[in-house]
């Protein structure tokens, strides 16, 4: 019995000190521990959805990295190959009726531009090539010349042998020579005999006694061009003897009947 009652003394004593050891130990835990408003813990069972949130955070900036650096963000359809319009260069914008015939003939011939375009004054040398004075100018035409009648000579138009273009040349034709320059002479590599007259001179008759049919005489120089007012013409106030100008066309020429050119505006 006396052993016993030792035994469960030694017990006794052991358990008091380990809570002697134990308490201060629990009480520096749950000092160390926040609370609440409630008093409760602010670590509970709820405190599990931390790691799941910092998980999502490193998610959104990873996904926020890809997309940054996703090609695919880069449209290629956004870049419309069709954008650049083919059609937006028109090609009738350049309007082929707005190059002067005078500039084609130019761009025709393999020469430097040189050319004439007045009346006929004189010419020499048919029916071989003629040497024609065209204006002021002295123009020379050889076997390899291109001849043509514009308004039609007799139903020739296109390259005119030398001796059919002399056989409707007469002094007041309204001519154009292309060529090459030649100390002021034109070497022409073409000569047509034009299908319209521009021409400044002295007209006998006043305005009052010019209308549609009516014929008047233009002197030029010592020419003297024969005229018909044509339908709608357009005509100045002028008394007889004035100095005026006159535009009008070239009627088809022929061998048998004398040219009368049709005046379509005359200006004083």
């Amino acid at each position: 019995m006396k052993r016993m009652k030792i035994t469960w003394v030694g017990c006794a004593a052991t358990v008091l000190l380990y809570a002697g050891l134990l308490l201060p130990a629990c009480s520096r835990d749950d000092d160390s521990l926040p609370t609440g408003p409630t008093g409760l813990s602010a670590v509970s069972p709820g405190s599990e959805l931390g790691p799941a949130t910092v998980s999502l955070a490193h998610e959104d900036s990873d996904s926020g990295d890809s997309e940054s650096a996703d090609d695919e963000s880069v449209d290629d359809e956004s870049v419309d190959d069709e954008s650049v319009d083919d059609e937006s260069v028109d090609d009738e914008s350049v309007d082929d009726e707005s190059v002067d015939d005078d500039t084609e003939d130019i761009d025709d011939l393999e020469d430097n531009g040189a050319r004439v375009r007045d009346l006929l004054f004189a010419f020499a040398g048919c029916p071989s090539p003629p040497t024609l004075t065209i204006g002021a100018t002295n123009v020379v035409t050889t076997e390899a010349t291109r001849f043509d009648c514009e308004p039609g000579c007799d139903g020739l138009a296109d390259e005119l042998t030398p001796a059919e273009l002399c056989s409707y040349l007469t002094p007041g034709l309204p001519m154009l020579a292309q060529g090459t320059d030649n100390a002021g002479a034109i070497d022409a590599s073409r000569v047509r005999i034009d299908d319209e007259i521009k021409a400044t001179g002295v007209i006998l008759v006043g305005s009052s006694a010019l209308a549609p049919g009516t014929s008047f005489t233009l002197t030029v120089n010592g020419l003297s061009l024969l005229f018909e007012v044509g339908p709608g013409a357009e005509i100045d106030v002028f008394d007889a003897g004035a100095t005026v100008r006159v535009e009008g066309v070239v009627p088809p020429l022929s061998l048998t009947e004398p040219t009368t050119y049709i005046a379509t505006e005359i200006e004083n």
